[in-house]
């Protein structure tokens, strides 16, 4: 199957997940990881995508550093979080943070449609997270539902992720 195919797919399973309880599972496993850093990145979810907003709301609480991604010119980089009120609609509608003070975290939890055994991942298909993520030193998480583990052959420029996060 191809990466846009299992997209395609995954996109769909995934609009129909009606399960608070998994949900809520993954965000609390992901929560104890990430309280073990002091500066998180964080992808701002959107659509049906694993939602971070409990999280980023949490972390906020707990005073950790919270960086999220914002795309300026093709690049992805990522900027402080101050509050929940500091997003506003960026690109392809994602919200942003308004900051411009830019953060290299310890940690990153991605985004994904889907993860094969390596523990790399299928994202959107923009290649934003694997260009960003090519030479830095950081703890990459993915938060997934367990059936998004699907078998598919990486590319040569894809980064794998040192943990994923499932329900199970």
């Amino acid at each position: 199957m191809t990466k846009r195919s299992i997209r395609q797919q995954m996109k769909q399973k995934r609009a129909n997940v009606k399960d608070a309880l998994s949900l809520a599972c993954i965000q609390e496993k992901t929560l104890k990881i990430l309280k073990n850093f002091n500066t998180i990145g964080l992808y701002v979810s959107f659509d049906d995508e694993i939602n971070t907003y409990p999280l980023l709301t949490e972390l906020l609480k707990l005073n950790k550093m919270i960086a999220v991604p914002k795309i300026i010119n093709q690049e992805m980089k990522l900027y402080k979080l101050e509050s929940m009120n500091d997003l506003e609609k960026g690109f392809y509608n994602i919200m942003e943070p308004k900051s411009m003070q830019e953060v290299i975290p310890e940690c990153i939890v991605v985004p994904l449609l889907a993860f094969n055994s390596r523990k790399y991942r299928i994202g959107y298909g923009g290649g934003y997270y694997d260009r960003y993520l090519k030479d830095k030193k950081m703890v990459k998480i993915g938060m997934a539902y367990s059936f998004m583990n699907t078998e598919f052959t990486e590319d040569s420029y894809d980064v794998a992720l040192d943990v994923i996060v499932t329900e199970k």
